[in-house]
């Protein structure tokens, strides 16, 4: 997965969306993507911990949808799955994150997250690039390498960080 870059300006535009405390989606220019989570508040203490949670939460949907398959190819099916809050986190082509997090609604933390992308045509393509596939942890290595069309670098690539 490609490094993430934080943009403040997605920040300020998730803090216009989180403090309004709705789950429900904003109208945003078409190169910005959005995920927003809710947790009640005994589940985190802080705003860090409602942030983790909701990453977690996001990042989870990879396991728990019938999924993108090996070869990490979006399909119609998943236009309107869960699945979508982990595409957006690990998208080949998404460049850019600001996140905020409520203080002010009630007794739930709202977290939302902004990301800009580059080219979205997400049917029928593939997560990661060769080169994303590169910079993948070792964990993403292990599935998605064999997705790659680009293999016998990212084999050896993988030996090399599974023997650390």
């Amino acid at each position: 997965m490609i490094k993430l870059r934080y943009d403040c300006r997605l920040e300020t535009s998730a803090k216009e969306v989180v403090d309004k405390c709705t789950t429900s989606r904003s109208t945003l220019p078409p190169d910005v993507k959005e995920n927003i989570h809710r947790i009640h508040k005994s589940s985190a203490r802080f705003r860090t911990d409602a942030m983790i949670e909701a990453v977690k939460h996001w990042w989870s949907q990879v396991r728990l949808v019938h999924g993108i398959g090996m070869r990490a190819i979006f399909r119609a099916e998943h236009q309107f799955s869960t699945i979508r809050y982990f595409t957006l986190m690990a998208w080949a082509t998404t460049k850019y994150i600001g996140c905020a997090v409520s203080q002010s609604c009630g007794s739930y933390w709202y977290i939302v997250c902004h990301y800009r992308v580059g080219y979205w045509e997400m049917l029928s393509t593939s997560m990661f690039t060769c080169q994303a596939a590169r910079v993948l942890s070792v964990r993403w290595v292990t599935t998605a390498t064999r997705a790659m069309d680009c293999a016998p670098k990212l084999r050896v690539l993988y030996e090399r960080r599974a023997m650390r």
